[in-house]
This record gives C-alpha cells, sequence and structure tokens, in this order.
C-alpha cells in the first residue's frame, strides 16, 4: 500500500537512495513499495492519489510500458497476469486538495467505481457494532442528522461529513455519556475550523433542533445532576 501526501514525488514510489547499504562506502537503492510490487506482484493499493501536488506521472509510465529502467541501468518488470493495482481518491474540490490523476493514467484503470455512503440503516448498523452501548435510537437519530447535512455540501456546508467523523462522535458519546450531543456533534464536525459562515453554523444548528438535540437550560442541568 502506497499512502500519498501532498510532498509524494515520483521518486518516491520507486527507490530510496541509500549509503552504505551495499557495501562500505558505496551508494544504492532501496526499493520501495511500487518497485517491490514489480518483482512480487499481487495487489498494489495506491491510496489517495489526488494528493500528490507534483503528480504522479511515473506510475502512467510503469502501467503503460510493463517495466521501469533503474539509474544504474536494471530494468524491472512485472507479470500483469499477477499484479493488480487499485487506486482511491477524493473528488479535488474544497475542502480536499490536490491534483487529479493525468487522463493518461486514469485511462490505465480498468474500471471506476464510485463509493457512496452507506444507506441509513447499514451505517447506523456499522456503528452500533463499534458502540453498542450508546442508545440505539441516538445513533439512528445522528446518522438522519448526517445524511441531512451531507445534501447541504458542497452549496452550504464546506466540509462533508465523512463516515469517519460521525464515527468519533458516537464514540465520543458512549466514551462520556454526560457531555452534551449537540456539543459534541459541533467540535466534532466544525466547519467554522475552514470558513467562517454563519449560514452554516444555522443550518447545523437548525438540523440538531428539527431532530432534539439542542438542549433547553433545564435540560443541560438535568443532565448534569448527579
Amino acid at each position: 500500500m502506497v499512502s500519498m501526501n501532498e510532498y509524494t514525488r515520483n521518486k518516491d514510489l520507486i527507490a530510496h537512495e541509500t549509503f552504505g547499504e551495499e557495501g562500505q562506502g558505496r551508494t544504492g537503492l532501496t526499493a520501495s513499495t511500487v518497485l517491490r510490487w514489480m518483482i512480487a506482484g499481487g495487489i498494489l493499493l495506491l491510496d489517495e492519489m489526488h494528493k500528490p501536488l507534483e503528480g504522479i506521472a511515473i506510475l502512467n509510465n510503469i502501467l503503460q510500458n510493463g517495466e521501469y529502467r533503474l539509474p544504474d541501468g536494471r530494468v524491472i518488470k512485472y507479470d500483469k497476469s499477477k499484479s493488480w493495482v487499485i487506486g482511491t481518491m477524493n473528488p479535488v474540490k474544497p475542502p480536499y486538495k490536490g491534483e487529479p490523476p493525468s487522463g493518461e493514467l486514469s485511462s490505465r484503470f480498468g474500471m471506476t467505481l464510485e463509493v457512496k455512503y452507506l444507506p441509513p440503516d447499514e451505517e447506523a448498523a456499522l456503528l452500533r457494532i463499534f458502540y453498542g452501548a450508546v442508545d440505539p435510537k441516538l445513533v439512528e437519530t445522528l446518522v438522519a442528522i448526517a445524511n441531512e447535512l451531507r445534501k447541504a455540501y458542497p452549496e452550504t456546508l464546506p466540509l462533508p461529513i465523512a463516515p469517519r467523523t460521525l464515527l468519533h462522535i458516537v464514540e465520543h458519546v458512549q466514551r462520556f455519556p454526560k457531555d452534551s450531543v449537540a456539543d459534541i456533534f459541533g467540535k466534532t464536525y466544525n466547519p467554522a475550523s475552514i470558513v467562517e459562515d454563519p449560514a452554516s453554523t444555522a443550518l447545523i444548528q437548525d438540523v440538531l433542533g428539527r431532530h432534539g438535540l439542542v438542549e433547553t437550560e433545564e435540560e443541560t442541568l438535568k443532565r448534569l445532576r448527579p
């Protein structure tokens, strides 16, 4: 697996220069993940391909030609009959940064799948697997809120609610059951950290309120009472 970031460069995917590993006083190369995959075969997972700002054109050359020539002249080839590549990426739009893969590289993948959010009942069931002590009805309410807010991205909200975000919210609810759920939600999912927008804040509060998660002062005192 290659987990990419903004600073991933072409040469990072192939090999790292070394000194002394291949003999005293000698420089050499240590194979990185892509080169090891070419040699061994199997499945190569390229995670978050949109992130490298410099581009990753070297992958296109490898997938097109089936080989790579090292600086020392060695040619590494891979067996296409036993080697597969899976790439993941987010849409390159706020808040995600990066560069979409080139058309040439994208065309090397035989199939493109758009991964959508889980159906509400399945997402709630997944959350209950990890945090079964949380009231199932509350979990369903949180999933409903998340799905309602997801529809407002990116027109009103600058940040989508990822399944991971919802997982953190439910985890906090289980670990600190006396905390305000609305407060947990607002601190975990906080679009204001990206863009200060009163419309976003108002929308979130409205949705939380319509689902009964905004407390009155009396309810807050009751929740905090020993």
